[in-house]
């Protein structure tokens, strides 16, 4: 019986335990229903938040979208200006390269110009030079004689009515300088004066100062001879008389008529020999180029150098006077040119300068347009990578929101899940607690029995005891005693039936235990 109530005993603990083990998970249930509850709470502010994050993105988008189109917009205009700029500056480096041209061109022509005018220049100063030499020599009378230089030095101031040696009163053509100078010989150091008194003083002013021989031809007394052979004119060759081909003062028309009147200039020396056969060599004939067929018939001729008479000089002078008026009105023309070739090429090098300039600034628009649109890309860049950044995190909020909705769900069907679970634990364990009530009855009835029985069992025990003490007593007596045989197994008899009386008593309170633990395990 004892171990029966130990069986139940034992049974309401296990119970108390499954109690105690419902209870925990109606706890645990419970807790998790709250932490599901949590969560759902956590899950609707997540929602929001979700849902406020998106409107916010949303309209971040619109405004990014916006502005993105509005830098494409900018960096179209900012492409097209530097498309424009690009072309103008190509357009002006082909201005730059036809003024490169103009200005070279004109500074050739300035070069040319300025080498013209230096030539000219160079020109005039030797034909000044040359003027220069022969006005001298004109001016002291190089190539006269000592006599005719110590006249014309002393003319007009102790020697009066001086006019000048016959080569310095007349001008002479090219063409005839040198027939007209052999034609004239010493004649051209001839002084022409005005009276013979003239020519007398002159011709003691000479033996006076022992300066030479000088022949003197007054205006006053001069009488040329008429010329009778006028048929010559008509000969072959026949170039004009002497004093016709040249020209002078029309006062020395008498000097010159006595001098030259009755010379003949010829063609050449062939015609000028048929002249003089035919006309009986009564006149002088010369040649253009100087032979000389002199009255009666003698000849002179030979080489004569063009430029070495006193004529060839004063017509050299003259027509080196004409030639460097020419070169003076070329050099003031090649002066001008120079002047306006510079003037151009100044004018093309500001142009050229002015084109560069511009091309440099627009050299500075296209690196500011290329700066600005690089800007502008990576502004671009900036607002499609954000733009980008924003649709993915607007689909990952619409992400994360359906699986916030779906969480909410599952956090819904989870807490409605262990709302009922927690009920139904608590359901069980308020039948086990009635379960174990009566079981507690039970044992408490048991425990009293067992506490009787035990009562009985300690009362058996020490009687048990007092006999065992008894009978070792009694076999110590027999021992010592040898005592009646018979008496002893009557006693130990009794005590068996005692023993056997008390196991069929444990027996039974084992069934009952038994019993009260199958009753608890159906419970």
């Amino acid at each position: 019986r004892q171990q029966s109530a130990a069986e139940t005993a034992r049974s309401a603990g296990s119970l108390a335990a499954e109690m105690e083990e419902l209870r925990r998970k109606e706890a645990v249930e419970t807790a998790s229903a709250a932490e599901a509850r949590a969560l759902l709470s956590a899950l609707a502010a997540a929602a929001q938040e979700l849902y406020d994050r998106d409107e916010a993105v949303r309209q971040e988008l619109s405004a990014g979208e916006q502005r993105l189109q509005e830098a494409r917009t900018a960096r179209k205009a900012a492409a097209a200006e530097l498309e424009q700029a690009r072309e103008d500056r190509d357009a002006l480096k082909n201005v730059i390269s036809g003024y490169a041209l103009r200005l070279d061109s004109r500074q050739k022509k300035a070069k040319q110009a300025e080498e013209r005018h230096v030539q000219l220049q160079m020109e005039e100063n030797a034909l000044k030079s040359r003027i220069h030499m022969l006005s001298e020599m004109e001016k002291l009378y190089e190539g006269y004689s000592k006599a005719v230089k110590t006249v014309m030095g002393e003319a007009g101031r102790q020697l009066k009515g001086i006019h000048g040696p016959v080569a310095g009163l007349i001008h002479v053509p090219d063409r005839y300088t040198v027939a007209v100078e052999i034609a004239l010989g010493g004649a051209m150091q001839h002084v022409v004066v005005e009276r013979e008194e003239d020519g007398k003083a002159a011709i003691a002013y000479l033996k006076r100062r022992d300066a030479g021989r000088c022949t003197f031809l007054p205006l006053s007394s001069i009488r040329p001879s008429e010329f009778r052979d006028r048929g010559v004119e008509e000969e072959p060759g026949f170039v004009g008389m002497g004093d016709a081909l040249i020209r002078f003062d029309p006062r020395y028309e008498k000097i010159f008529s006595s001098l030259l009147g009755r010379t003949v200039l010829a063609e050449d020396l062939d015609q000028a020999i048929a002249m003089a056969r035919k006309y009986g060599h009564r006149f002088k004939i010369v040649t253009l180029d100087g032979q000389l067929l002199n009255p009666g018939g003698s000849m002179t001729g030979g080489s004569v150098s063009r430029s070495a008479g006193i004529l060839s000089r004063s017509n050299e002078l003259e027509r080196l006077n004409r030639q460097i008026g020419g070169v003076r009105e070329q050099l003031a023309q090649a002066g001008r040119a120079l002047e306006e070739a510079r003037r151009e090429a100044a004018a093309a090098a500001y142009e050229l300068e002015t084109a560069q300039a511009q091309q440099r600034a627009h050299e500075d628009d296209v690196l500011k347009l290329e700066e600005r649109n690089s800007h502008l890309d990576g502004q671009l860049a900036d607002l499609t990578r954000q733009r980008d950044e924003l649709r993915a995190e607007l689909e990952q909020i619409q992400a994360r929101s359906a699986q916030t909705e779906t969480d909410t769900g599952n956090a819904r069907a989870r807490i409605e899940a262990l709302e009922g679970a927690a009920a139904a634990l608590r359901t069980e364990a308020e039948g086990k607690a009635r379960g174990q009530s009566r079981l507690q009855e039970r044992v408490s009835a048991m425990t009293e029995e067992i506490a009787k029985v035990n009562m009985r069992l300690a009362a058996l025990d020490a009687e048990r005891l007092a006999s065992e003490q008894s009978l070792n007593e009694l076999e110590q007596l027999r021992q010592d005693l040898s005592g009646d045989r018979a008496e002893r197994e009557r006693m130990m008899a009794g005590f068996q039936s005692r023993n056997a009386a008390l196991e069929q008593e444990i027996l039974e309170k084992e069934q009952q235990l038994q019993v009260i633990r199958r009753e608890n395990g159906e419970q």
